[in-house]
């Protein structure tokens, strides 16, 4: 039965783990050689894993030469593309037409936030954000729905988000109003899409999409998780600046967005603790996470292994924090 599941867990908190063992769970292992997973065993205990993927479970093939339909029993895949064929439907049509009125519009927000990284350097998003902007702008922009992950909406929306705090007026902004509106329609068309096929979709992301765009609803058939760091927004901070490399000790005491990660659980319909999760190694919290990406019976068949690697990963990043002199963070 079609599903739609979505995860948030904040920066620093462990997503990649979290999709290795929670969402691709059994099919971890097999996965290494694949493009979506690929660990770096290091001493920073980094993981770099795919963090959403469609799940197709009635999945059609039409044979070259009679048309024939082929049914399949079960098919794994990450990107909504390859299944896209055919004439575009009414409602695709309408979207074509919605992203013919606002392509303007998003490259005059896109210059926007590239004016911030003179006007506002300590709030700049990114260079990488920056591109992937213009990728979207440069590319394939009616084919923006399908792709899995809202990464690309964050690129245009986050960054206001950060900026909220300290100049809240931002959010009169009118070209963020009309692009809030517009990434509303293409999040809402991918849901009616995957629910009209029959897929499942799944996902783990670092932002709630309410907080980029704040009148989405989600499908009937829709679940949502939030990882809840609590006071422990520090300490996970300090994890994803020592492990991108960009450790910057006077930001980090500065760094507050206790309020942007409290949006997450506010906005979903379920959470789970990080504490819990790691510090505590409890059971029944890290089942929860498995048990909502439909995972449970592999839980329940490895569950010493996977404690166990719950703990070993968690150890490893206490030992990272230890090493850099911040071991105040842990307390929170």
């Amino acid at each position: 039965m079609a599903r739609v599941r979505e995860f948030y867990v904040p920066t620093g908190a462990a997503s990649n783990f979290l999709a290795g063992k929670c969402l691709w769970a059994e099919d971890d292992g097999s996965a290494i050689t694949n493009t979506h997973h690929e660990e770096r065993e290091n001493e920073i205990n980094e993981y770099f894993i795919q963090r959403s993927r469609i799940k197709i479970t009635e999945h059609i093939q039409r044979t070259k030469d009679n048309g024939y339909i082929i049914p399949t029993t079960y098919h794994h895949d990450i990107n909504i593309h390859n299944e896209w064929t055919g004439r575009p439907l009414d409602t695709e049509k309408y979207l074509v037409k919605e992203t013919d009125n606002i392509l303007l519009t998003l490259k005059q927000l896109d210059a926007e936030i590239d004016l911030l990284e003179t006007t506002q350097p300590d709030e700049w998003f990114s260079k990488p954000s920056s591109k992937l902007r213009k990728d979207i702008i440069n590319g394939d922009i009616y084919s923006f729905w399908k792709e899995t992950s809202t990464h690309q909406y964050q690129a245009f929306l986050s960054q206001f988000g950060e900026l909220g705090n300290s100049n809240p007026d931002i959010y009169q902004n009118k070209l963020i109003t009309k692009v809030q509106e517009y990434f509303t329609v293409c999040r809402e068309f991918y849901f009616k899409y995957c629910i009209d096929k029959g897929w499942n979709s799944d996902i783990i992301t670092h932002v709630h999409p309410k907080r980029l765009m704040p009148n989405i609803k989600f499908p009937d058939k829709g679940k949502t998780l939030a990882m809840n760091i609590g006071n422990l927004i520090f300490y996970c901070t300090a994890l994803s600046m020592i492990k991108s490399d960009t450790l910057d000790r006077e930001r980090l005491m500065k760094y507050n967005n206790s309020v942007h990660e409290d949006d997450n659980v506010k906005f979903s319909d379920d959470a789970v603790d990080y504490r819990k999760i790691f510090f505590k190694n409890d059971r029944d919290e890290i089942r929860k996470m498995y048990e909502f990406f439909g995972n449970e019976e592999y839980f329940d068949n490895n569950e010493t292994v996977i404690l166990s690697q719950f703990k070993q990963y968690n150890d490893k990043n206490v030992d990272l924090i230890i090493a850099h002199d911040l071991g105040v963070l842990i307390d929170g």
